[in-house]
């Protein structure tokens, strides 16, 4: 009995320890969700992001979901999003634990997975147990000290002023053009991906974007020779409209700078403005050339009798030159429409470059890159011990169209509902079938016998039913210790209730109980080993099989007893379907 004990002992701790341990494992993830690439915008990254903010978003990105990583030991059931953006396969339900893993077209969805879990109680145990320069750019002049020198300056710096307004144009019309070019290439990219199977859309995105690639590098770095007019210019160059408008300024104010009633010149006017040259050894510092200037100090009167169609020419051209400037200032239409596309193209070529595709790589680069986890969002659905009860956890998708963005609109959200359902079952369960004990079960009876030749039959006590193996209905209450990855098979610490049931001439029925180790499968069938602690019957008064039964003792009935004791016992039931 005492061996019994310790033996018993032991197997409750070990039972204990495995329990607790399997305790502190996480539980089902509930209200989460994974993003693959980055999520799309109505509003596309800034040309001038840094690559270090988006080391630090991706870095951020990458610890939210670290609890929803998929184990590599995890089961995976793959889904497939189609052209229309719904979930083949859906409306099923897995056990759990799960990685749910979802492949898609990243260049027409963006997906979005979130789960969503719900609890139920598990079985009753009880049932059981218990800055800008003035002149821009590099032109350095000198100052003028009479009206040709003035007025000549005015003309050089008009020159200047209306050569960057024709590249301002050129440069507008270029990057526009290559704006388009690539998010046409962008829009045919995704028209030939949209219908192709999951075994052909990576490698068609893959050779797409290498078509694409040169045009994609020359929209995202071609946008950089426009300048808007209303903003410093290249090298800090005095912003264009600003410069216009000065010089429109100044050439207004030459009849009020040089008014004056002094001698009017005896000596023609042969030229109106004094020219400028480069001085000797510099490449940006101007002079007079005294060859080609006037150095008079005449009045406006005198000036403008022979200069002021020359004048009123370059007010015209200064007007002109302001009225078409302003269609390329930030605020203007020209610029926003630019600024837009480029939006687009840097926005696309952020996705590629989260993909691992970029404009840097080279074709066989392109080749060897992994790109294949793009395509797939994942999320990881794990199962624990959440006291007694089972968990539904239900996956949902959101897919947003990624055309509209094409056209400088919000993507076209898609929700959608559950399309798969994990569930986690608690780890306790009951079972019920049948138990066979090794103990044996003997049933005692008054038997006549043989007193010998010549002597009458007598009465003796005998065994009339004597079973070495008996069997018991049993229900078993199992907490669920280990588990296999496909739910096969299953370890459990069990504790089992019988009823043996005996007439009186075997003492009586009782309870038998069996604590022991179980093995299941399928989540049905269990089988279990252990110690079983039930009765045995002998006779009572100290009574022996054969003895001659006394005369006043007529009946077998209170002269049988009952004792616990321990034996070996084997049990196989099953939970309900």
């Amino acid at each position: 009995m005492k061996s019994f004990k310790r033996s018993l002992g032991l197997t409750l701790v070990a039972g204990v320890a495995l329990l607790v341990a399997n305790l502190s494992t996480p539980v089902c993830a509930a209200g989460q969700q994974q993003n693959a690439p980055a999520q799309p915008t109505s509003t596309p990254p800034a040309k001038n992001a840094t690559g270090k903010n988006q080391k630090q978003g991706k870095a951020a990105k990458a610890d939210a979901n670290k609890s929803l990583e998929c184990d590599s030991r995890m089961p995976v059931h793959q889904f497939v999003v189609d052209a229309s953006g719904a979930v083949n396969d859906s409306g099923r339900t897995f056990e759990g634990p799960l990685c749910v893993k979802v492949f898609y077209n990243p260049i027409q969805s963006y997906v979005s997975l979130a789960s969503t879990t719900t609890t139920t109680n598990g079985p009753d145990l009880n049932k059981v147990v218990t800055g800008a320069t003035a002149q821009g750019g590099g032109f350095k002049a000198p100052s003028p000290t009479n009206i040709f020198e003035d007025f000549g300056l005015l003309q050089k710096r008009a020159e200047g002023a209306q050569g960057r307004l024709q590249a301002t144009r050129t440069s507008f019309g270029t990057a526009l053009k290559q704006q388009e070019t690539a998010i046409a290439k962008i829009s045919l990219l995704r028209r030939t991906t949209k219908l192709r199977s999951s075994s052909q859309v990576i490698e068609e995105v893959r050779n797409g974007y290498k078509d694409l690639k040169e045009d994609l590098q020359t929209a995202t770095t071609g946008l950089g020779a426009y300048y808007p007019t209303d903003e410093p210019g290249r090298n800090s160059e005095q912003p264009l409209l600003f410069e216009l408008q000065e010089i429109a300024d100044r050439l207004s104010r030459l009849p009020i700078i040089y008014s004056g009633d002094g001698a009017k010149t005896n000596q023609p006017i042969s030229r109106c403005g004094s020219e400028l040259r480069l001085k000797r050894d510099s490449r940006t510092e101007f002079e007079f050339d005294p060859q080609k200037s006037d150095s008079r100090s005449i009045f406006w009167a005198d000036w403008s009798s022979r200069c002021k169609a020359d004048y009123d020419q370059l007010k015209a051209d200064l007007d002109r030159s302001i009225q078409d400037a302003k269609n390329y200032t930030a605020a203007s239409d020209n610029t926003k429409n630019l600024k837009g596309k480029a939006a687009i193209v840097q926005y696309w070529d952020s996705l590629f470059s989260d993909m691992g595709l970029r404009t840097s790589m080279s074709m066989k680069e392109i080749d060897q890159q992994d790109i294949s986890g793009s395509f797939n969002a994942s999320t990881a659905v794990k199962c624990g011990i959440l006291f007694n009860q089972n968990s539904n956890t239900a996956v949902n998708i959101v897919a947003a169209d990624l055309g509209p963005t094409l056209e400088g609109k919000d993507p076209e959200i898609k929700a959608q509902g559950a399309f798969v359902t994990v569930s986690c079952g608690t780890p306790f369960s009951i079972s019920a079938g049948i138990a066979f004990s090794t103990i044996s079960q003997q049933e005692f009876a008054i038997i006549k016998s043989s007193g010998g030749a010549g002597n009458p039959s007598i009465n003796t006590f005998g065994v009339v039913n004597d079973a070495s193996i008996t069997p018991l209905p049993m229900v078993m209450a199992n907490v669920r210790l280990w588990d296999s990855t496909n739910h096969k098979y299953a370890f459990h610490g069990s504790f089992g209730v019988g009823g043996n049931l005996q007439n009186q001439a075997s003492g009586g029925s009782s309870a038998d109980f069996l604590p022991a180790g179980t093995v299941s499968f399928w989540r049905t069938m269990y089988v279990s080993f252990g110690p079983e602690i039930g009765t045995k019957s002998q006779l009572a008064g100290n009574f022996k099989v054969g003895d001659v039964v006394p005369s006043d003792i007529t009946t077998i009935q209170g002269q049988v007893k009952r004792s616990r004791t321990v034996g070996f016992g084997f049990a196989i039931t099953f939970t309900k379907p």
